[in-house]
C-alpha cells in the first residue's frame, strides 16, 4: 500500500483555496502524483499537482502570473529609479518562471507579502529610497520579502548573508585544507577576503570567524 495521501481540502495556498480532490495521475515515466481541485480568489477553478501547490510554485489559476507580468513592463511614474528596478527585480525572482533567478527565489518558494504585491507605493513606504551603494537584501535567507525581514544592504553585507550551499565545515568561512591538514577561516569585507588563521582544530578556526563576524557585522551567522 503506498502513502495515504494527506488532506488539503480547505487549505489555501497563495490565491487558491482546496475544493476537493483533483485524482492521481501517472507521469509518461509511470510515476503517480495527485492533483486537487482549487477554486482561485479570481473565480476561475484550475487543478493543479500536490507538489506545486505545496512548495509554493502554483499560487494562482495564472492571473498573478499576468498581473505581476505586467507589472514588471508597466511604464511607472518612478521605473526608471533605482528603488522601483529592485521592486520589480524582486517581483520577477519570486514570480516569473522565466527569470534566470527564479529557481533560487519563487522556486524554492520564496514569496512577497501582499502589501508590496498590491503597489511599489507601499513597498516605498516602507523601505524608503534606495542608495546607489545598495540592494535589497533578506534578513532571513529562509523567509520571503516583507518590510520586518528587508534592509538596505551594501554587497558585502549581502554576500555575508548568503545561505550556506555546501561547505566542508558546516560553517560559512571555514574550509578544511587538505594539502596542509588544518581548518583555514577566512571572511570577505567590502569585496576583499581576509584571512584569519590556519587551525589543527575546526572548532578554533570557527570560533575565529564568529568573532571576525561579530568584529565587522555585528552577528554571528548561523
Amino acid at each position: 500500500m503506498g502513502r495515504p495521501i494527506k488532506n488539503e481540502v480547505g487549505n489555501t495556498y497563495g490565491r487558491l483555496t482546496v475544493t476537493h480532490f483533483g485524482g492521481v495521475q501517472l507521469k509518461p515515466s509511470g510515476q503517480k502524483y495527485t492533483t486537487w481541485s482549487c477554486l482561485c480568489s479570481c473565480g476561475q477553478s484550475v487543478t493543479v499537482v500536490s507538489s506545486a501547490l505545496r512548495q509554493g510554485r502554483t499560487q494562482s489559476c495564472g492571473c498573478l502570473h499576468k498581473e505581476l507580468t505586467s507589472v514588471a513592463s508597466k511604464k511607472h511614474g518612478a521605473s526608471g529609479t533605482p528603488t522601483y528596478q529592485s521592486y520589480r527585480g524582486m517581483l520577477e525572482r519570486c514570480f516569473i518562471e522565466d527569470s534566470p533567478a527564479y529557481r533560487n527565489y519563487g522556486g524554492r518558494g520564496i514569496t512577497v507579502c501582499d502589501r508590496w504585491l498590491e503597489s511599489f507605493e507601499n513597498f516605498l513606504e516602507d523601505m524608503g529610497e534606495k542608495s546607489d551603494d545598495l540592494s535589497l537584501d533578506r534578513v532571513d535567507n529562509s523567509l520571503g520579502y516583507f518590510a520586518d525581514n528587508c534592509r538596505w544592504a551594501t554587497r558585502s553585507v549581502q554576500n555575508f548573508n548568503k545561505r550556506l550551499v555546501n561547505n566542508t565545515s558546516g560553517k560559512a568561512g571555514v574550509v578544511y585544507n587538505k594539502e596542509k591538514d588544518r581548518w583555514d577561516a577566512v571572511i570577505g569585507v567590502d569585496n576583499k577576503r581576509i584571512y584569519l588563521g590556519g587551525y589543527k582544530q575546526k572548532d578554533d578556526a570557527i570560533l575565529a570567524r564568529q568573532q571576525a563576524e561579530l568584529q565587522y557585522y555585528g552577528i554571528v551567522k548561523g
